[in-house]
């Protein structure tokens, strides 16, 4: 962790430097899941041609390095000054309004990039509690990384398996619950299925049926 707080305190403009690096890796060296992808957007943009679609792709793999690595390692010590600057959140008070109110907020997210540092923008400018849902990494040092980074500014992480029993205080104990849900979820999760980017798409119902069981506000956060 020593060496990973070293590396974080690198300037993000040398860090994307790297990154660039890695991007050249990822799209001609390790092909990362290039198969998967070409797959998944012919799919999603029968429409496109092959040189369109092959430029989404190549786009993905920018995003993915510079986010994965270059701004995910410098959220490990990033100031709140740079946060700030970064990354500006709207409307954060229609979220907290409930919670001053008496009752916890539900906020809904996507994994869309970077959305560790959205977690991080949130519980630096929210004026209450928010607490973020987790799924445990099997890796124990980059679980650590991770929880490190999420708590950077006071956000509590709760992770999964235990947000049963932190559900049962969200009446006495308001906050807000913020969930990125949109994974596929396994076959021990409620689940539905709806038509998304042209074919079956399975999605969680677990955030659904916590609002309707607290009788929660529901707000999505929305990424420009």
């Amino acid at each position: 962790m020593f060496i990973l707080r070293l590396l974080s305190r690198i300037p993000l403009s040398v860090l994307y430097i790297f990154s660039d690096v890695l991007y050249l890796l990822a799209r001609y060296v390790i092909r990362y899941r290039k198969k998967v992808i070409d797959k998944n957007l012919l799919h999603a943009f029968p429409e496109k041609t092959p040189t369109e679609r092959k430029a989404i792709r190549n786009k993905f793999y920018r995003n993915f390095t510079d986010a994965f690595f270059a701004e995910t390692f410098k959220l490990l010590t990033i100031s709140e000054a740079e946060l700030r600057q970064r990354f500006q959140v709207v409307n954060q008070h229609l979220v907290d309004e409930p919670v001053k109110n008496g009752k916890s907020s539900l906020m809904m997210a996507g994994h869309i990039f970077n959305w560790e540092m959205a977690i991080l923008g949130v519980a630096l400018n929210t004026e209450v509690t928010a607490e973020t849902v987790y799924l445990k990494l099997n890796n124990a040092i980059f679980n650590k990384l991770m929880l490190a980074i999420r708590t950077h500014f006071g956000g509590v992480m709760t992770e999964k398996t235990a947000f049963r029993r932190s559900m049962i205080t969200m009446r006495n104990t308001p906050r807000i619950v913020h969930l990125a849900a949109d994974q596929r979820p396994p076959v021990s999760e409620n689940r539905y299925t709806r038509e998304f980017m042209n074919r079956p798409a399975l999605f969680f119902e677990g955030g659904e049926i916590l609002a309707k069981k607290m009788e929660l506000p529901v707000f999505f956060r929305n990424y420009d």
